[in-house]
């Protein structure tokens, strides 16, 4: 995965919190409280075979900041292998997601996106497995829609603009066959941002 990585439960807490700190992020730092009943799963072995709440949190935050109205990447950006429930802080999005990715929108033939998201559903059990929102797919007909229309997004002559990470773009048919638009701030930071819009019950407040 390209960019740094933050491995949290090797460092002594204060080196920890220093490093972070430098970086912007208080760990202790209360985002939101989650509503009862509502499960981030994060485990490796579902979101690598699925999409969860967290997938589809993550693919809207990243569809917020790039004001796009497609999401997908690679399920193996999500690194906590754990649920997170009630209190979120922001020491567990740094948990979720020990990457520094930069979203990076893009304009895609549907064609080229459909190649993209069937290859990603093969992947099942993989780190390169698909989370991904705005579209649906049909097993009946082995076809993908886009979500709100309903459209075939293999239409001739179909251009579509996504949000993704470098790592997924990299690493599939995106690398050649896009046109990038913009680069915008980190998965972390966004999702960070969505959690404070969403679900902003209790926000930058210190756990007792």
């Amino acid at each position: 995965m390209s960019g740094a990585r933050y491995h949290f439960e090797w460092f002594p807490y204060e080196v920890f919190h220093l490093f972070t700190f430098s970086l912007g992020y208080v760990p202790e730092r209360i985002i939101c409280v989650l509503p009862a009943g509502l499960n981030f799963d994060g485990r490796s072995a579902v979101i690598r075979a699925q999409q969860t709440h967290l997938t589809i949190a993550l693919c809207n935050a990243m569809m917020d900041e790039a004001n796009t109205t497609i999401c997908v990447f690679n399920a193996g950006a999500i690194r906590i292998d754990d649920q997170l429930m009630g209190i979120i802080t922001q020491y567990d999005v740094l948990r979720c997601l020990p990457f520094s990715a930069n979203i990076i929108s893009l304009r895609v033939n549907g064609s080229i996106l459909t190649k993209v998201l069937n290859r990603g559903l093969m992947n099942v059990n993989t780190g390169m497995f698909i989370s991904y929102a705005g579209v649906e797919y049909d097993s009946r007909e082995e076809k993908w829609y886009l979500q709100q229309s309903r459209q075939p997004i293999d239409s001739e002559g179909l251009t579509l603009t996504i949000v993704s990470i470098p790592y997924f773009i990299q690493n599939t048919e995106l690398k050649y066959l896009s046109q990038t638009l913009a680069t915008h701030t980190t998965i972390t930071r966004a999702f960070i941002k969505y959690l404070e819009k969403n679900y902003a019950n209790t926000t930058h407040h210190e756990l007792p």
